[in-house]
């Protein structure tokens, strides 16, 4: 058994005996993921050096054994988003208001949407059936039929919640950057957007969000992936992170040009959990009205 499952073995076994996370061995990678014998990929990933500075301080903590030891100002700011989000049930449990509701989160990778989709589902488990959507790269057929067609038929449903993570925002942003739709960014598309949020806005409560993130946060999150979890890291992580600044442009403008059927809420992400905690925030307020 290689040393790498046998720190693993450790780990799950530390945590079905009821050890804590914390008091067991974390498996880690030394190496860098495979996916990086790809030249360009290598060269995406060392554009800058913050991502290779970020895995050697956690390759450190790793080796120390500190490595996502929750500290006590951790556990209490968690507290507080398990608090937040039970003060956006009470208002819904209060509400006889059926209507579907959306919740958009979009940011770049590494942005940590995932993560915080789970902190904002506390905030309708119980009173709401809740469900996710993550949306990558259109299907090699989406140009068959209008493009805006996949994203209505995830459209949450009466009395129910759906949590996307990234949308039809894509279409202006990704899709452009990367060559998936023809042409460049154009006010054709903006306004089919505007036109589709406007007919949402009347039948489904809509909450849009831009999650803005600091590059050395990027990194990190790379940085952690390719020491614990490199097999997730692929193509599109490396290379959203070399081409941050022209996608962050993109987005600025489809925030500036689409604001006004349903607002955006643009969230400051250096400390995630003070940007979750403002978003719920915003969640309890949007929905109570």
């Amino acid at each position: 058994m290689g040393l790498r499952r046998i720190v693993l073995f450790a780990f799950v076994l530390g945590s079905t005996l009821g050890v804590a996370p914390a008091d067991a061995k974390i498996a880690y990678e030394t190496r860098l993921p495979a996916v990086l014998k790809d030249a360009k990929l290598r060269a995406a990933r060392n554009s800058d050096d913050r991502i290779e500075t970020a895995r050697q301080e956690i390759l450190q903590k790793a080796r120390s054994g500190q490595l996502d030891r929750p500290s006590p100002a951790k556990r209490r700011r968690e507290q507080r988003l398990v608090a937040l989000a039970g003060e956006v049930r009470e208002v819904l449990a209060r509400q006889e208001d059926d209507r579907p509701i959306l919740v958009i989160v979009e940011g770049p990778d590494g942005a940590g949407k995932s993560s915080t989709m789970t902190r904002l589902a506390r905030a309708f488990t119980g009173v709401k059936k809740v469900g996710e959507m993550h949306f990558g790269a259109p299907p090699k057929d989406a140009e068959k039929v209008h493009w805006i067609k996949r994203f209505m038929e995830a459209l949450p449903q009466k009395g129910s919640v759906m949590l996307w993570d990234r949308s039809y925002y894509g279409r202006a942003v990704y899709d452009r950057h990367y060559g998936f739709a023809d042409g460049e960014l154009t006010d054709e598309t903006l306004r089919e957007i505007r036109d589709f949020e406007g007919l949402l806005r009347d039948k489904v409560r809509v909450v849009k969000f831009f999650l803005d993130t600091p590059a050395e946060n990027l990194a990190r999150t790379i940085a952690k992936r390719e020491v614990l979890a490199p097999e997730k890291l692929g193509a599109t992580d490396y290379l959203s992170y070399r081409d941050r600044r022209p996608i962050k442009r993109l987005f600025r403008r489809a925030i500036e040009e689409t604001g006004r059927e349903i607002p955006w809420h643009v969230i400051d992400m250096k400390e995630r959990a003070d940007g979750r905690a403002e978003m719920l925030k915003i969640l309890k307020r949007e929905l109570a009205d």
